[in-house]
């Protein structure tokens, strides 16, 4: 199992969080959410600096466009081509419910075989059954699960040879991606074995530092 986190802890830019964090995880989550944003946009200064950093990467895709609609899959090739030094393990997509969004994924999957992956969001895990005749792999997110107080080990047993990662967070109720204090011991503990039989990425989708290293600190002592 490798423990992962997101591009952005403290405020700084992206290659900054990145050495920060190098030594404390083992992977690390690029966050690219925004698109139409010039300033989230890889710059290829900054995926060559990345690429030079010894850790593995997986990427968070920009989630601000309509997916059902042809040109946004166009954006999403252009940013997948320009991270590509950077070889990550996967590149992943939020879920949505149209049928259109699947036929275009399904499209975008089949030329870039082996990269993708699709997450839950929000409240819809229920999603991966649509997906499950795709060539895609699957990015469970954990703790949106947990926030909507959902059956995630039913999930991770119907799904166990699609997932290639997982993100895990807890939910005080009101609002997730807080720490893992947050989160029932006995359901992580599951979690952790979860990922230690198939040596998965557990990335740990807080924002804070202070409970990112808290919610470390909780999974070590599990």
């Amino acid at each position: 199992m490798r423990i992962a986190a997101p591009s952005f802890i403290i405020p700084a830019e992206r290659l900054d969080n990145v050495q920060y964090l190098r030594g404390l995880v083992d992977e690390i989550e690029l966050l690219y959410f925004c698109s139409r944003q010039p300033e989230d946009l890889p710059d290829a200064h900054e995926v060559a600096q990345l690429a030079l950093e010894p850790l593995r990467y997986n990427v968070h895709m920009p989630c601000d466009r309509d997916l059902t609609l042809v040109e946004s899959w166009s954006m999403l090739q252009k940013f997948l081509d320009s991270l590509c030094p950077l070889k990550a393990q996967t590149h992943t997509l939020h879920l949505q419910p149209q049928r259109e969004f699947f036929c275009q994924l399904e499209a975008f999957a089949g030329i870039n075989a082996g990269i993708i992956s699709v997450e839950n969001s929000g409240d819809d895990a229920h999603l991966f059954e649509e997906a499950a005749e795709l060539p895609i792999d699957f990015c469970v997110d954990v703790g949106h699960m947990i926030h909507y107080r959902r059956d995630v080990e039913a999930v991770l047993t119907r799904h166990e040879e699609r997932i290639t990662l997982l993100h895990l967070h807890g939910s005080d109720g009101r609002r997730d991606h807080r720490s893992l204090r947050w989160a029932d011991p006995g359901l992580l503990r599951g979690v952790i074995q979860f990922a230690l039989e198939r040596e998965l990425t557990l990335c740990l989708e807080i924002f804070q530092e202070e409970a990112l290293r808290e919610s470390i600190d909780l999974l070590r002592d599990l």
